[in-house]
């Protein structure tokens, strides 16, 4: 059975509602993009990301599997093994992600952001305005640098790069090294609910 309403998701900076680069005190838009792989966000040379495009995640928490993809200008469609399908629009600073025939047990979004440690090293980010650090240069001993709620990521380059995500309310946020698992990347995961 689907759910047949549609839930639209709108990923911004935190204070303004967009996505900002700060330098020199002078605030100017980020730019957004789609990709085959996902939503690319510049924010200067040494602040480029990219957020895979969301998974549905279900009851039994299984990520769904991207079934077809197609891309034109600023908006992406997706649809989903298993059913379920997504549109991805980008406005000058805001991603609004729209969800609609969805499996009866989906529970969550999730979306995945993967910083190579090569060039994450020193990155400096805050989460919720209340835990921040460094992502470390070294293989800490423990490999999750932070786990909660929360609804704002800033991650400040090394060249003072500011990006800034606000997601949807009640997201579950995780900031892990994974070269505790043999992987070269840092990797930030949100899941928003899904009712």
């Amino acid at each position: 059975m689907m759910k047949t309403y549609m839930k639209t998701y709108v990923l911004a900076a935190a204070a303004a509602g967009s996505l900002w680069l700060m330098a020199g005190g002078v605030a100017c838009a980020a730019t957004l993009e789609l990709t085959d792989s996902g939503i690319g966000i510049n924010a200067g040379a040494d602040a480029r990301y990219t957020l895979a495009y969301p998974l549905p995640v279900n009851a039994a928490k299984k990520n769904a599997k991207i079934e077809s993809k197609k891309i034109e200008g600023r908006k992406a469609m997706l649809s989903y093994e298993g059913g379920g399908k997504a549109e991805l629009e980008l406005g000058d600073a805001e991603i609004a992600v729209t969800f609609s025939e969805m499996p009866e047990d989906t529970k969550l979004v999730c979306v995945v952001m993967r910083i190579p440690t090569a060039d994450g090293a020193g990155v400096k980010w805050s989460i919720g305005g209340t835990a921040s650090g460094e992502l470390p240069k070294d293989k800490p001993a423990k490999p999750f640098l932070f786990q909660g709620n929360a609804k704002t990521l800033e991650l400040i380059s090394l060249a003072g790069a500011k990006t800034a995500l606000q997601i949807p309310d009640y997201s579950y946020q995780q900031l892990q090294d994974n070269r505790e698992w043999g992987g070269g990347v840092f990797q930030w995961l949100f899941w928003a609910p899904y009712f």
